[in-house]
């Protein structure tokens, strides 16, 4: 009887020290609000807040926890053919050697209360009102654009606009519980080739121009989740496809790159090192029907 008492109390010692054993954390990246400020034909005013620094920042593959802060270096708009471009630069400040950390990933999220199922946390007019929820998935993310007066173009050097194919090895997903019910979007922006000047990512935004001036946005806010990506690659965006396309040559010369991800209508191919991949479908909101392109099946990666 005794020994019968001692094992029944040595049970109830595992259980209660089991019991007793902190949850392991939950492991979350860190989670940045971008918000363009001000937005008329001759300002722009774009910020960077930190919303979670999470347990430790996630990779597509893991890396060591690193706090992340972004400041603006510049930002630009502009009208054009219905719509206005937007585009805010920021010089990526790490606390560790930003070499480390070659290309950064800033994955669109969306989460609980968002806009439309979007990565996009306020739309607010000049009057402070907010924007029809609409408008949310007509803003879509692009390089960064430039206009001569003549002809609308890709702004060399500051192509961060990224998509990801929806594959097992491709993006991560939230560890759940997951309260805030977060998702990530396939789309982002990622940093290129560090230099001793520092890290930079440009963040772009096609924004259609409304019936009337005051219902345009004068603020918009995104939140983005930073990842680092190991497996490097750069995309090909609708507006510079064609034969003036510089999306190879931009492939080739930049170090590490090893994929180009291009949509319907891209007429590059593999070659010289990269793989083509044309992607099916990119999904800008965590809705049905909301995507940057008309989804395809076939000949493409999902």
């Amino acid at each position: 009887m005794q020994k019968q008492i001692l094992i029944l109390l040595g049970l109830i010692g595992v259980l209660t020290a089991c019991l007793s054993q902190p949850e392991p954390a939950i492991l979350e990246p860190q989670i940045v609000e971008i918000s363009f400020n001000q937005i008329t034909n001759s300002s722009l005013k774009a910020s960077a807040k930190t919303i979670s620094r999470g347990m430790q920042t996630q990779s597509f593959s893991t890396v060591p926890a690193v706090d992340y802060t972004l400041a603006p270096t510049s930002e630009g708009t502009f009208t054009y053919n219905g719509f206005r471009y937007l585009a805010a630069t920021f010089r990526v400040a790490l606390d560790v050697n930003a070499n480390n950390y070659p290309n950064l990933s800033f994955v669109a999220l969306n989460q609980l209360f968002n806009i439309d199922g979007t990565a996009i946390k306020s739309i607010k007019k000049y009057d402070g009102s907010s924007a029809a929820s609409t408008l949310a998935r007509q803003i879509l993310p692009v390089h960064t654009m430039e206009f001569d007066g003549l002809n609308l173009g890709i702004k060399p050097q500051t192509e961060s606009f990224q998509a990801w194919a929806r594959t097992a090895d491709a993006l991560p997903t939230f560890p759940n519980p997951n309260p805030q019910n977060k998702n990530l979007l396939d789309y982002g922006f990622v940093t290129r080739n560090p230099s001793i000047s520092g890290t930079f990512v440009t963040f772009a935004f096609r924004v259609p121009l409304q019936a009337s001036r005051k219902d345009d946005p004068y603020s918009l806010t995104f939140l983005f989740a930073i990842y680092t990506d190991n497996s490097q690659s750069i995309t090909e965006s609708l507006e510079e496809q064609g034969a003036n396309s510089a999306a190879m040559a931009r492939a080739t010369s930049s170090q590490g790159v090893t994929q180009l991800n291009v949509f319907p209508g891209s007429t590059l191919v593999s070659g010289n090192g990269i793989t083509v991949r044309k992607l099916c479908q990119v999904r800008i909101a965590r809705l049905q029907n909301a995507y940057l392109y008309p989804p395809i099946s076939t000949g493409c990666v999902q």
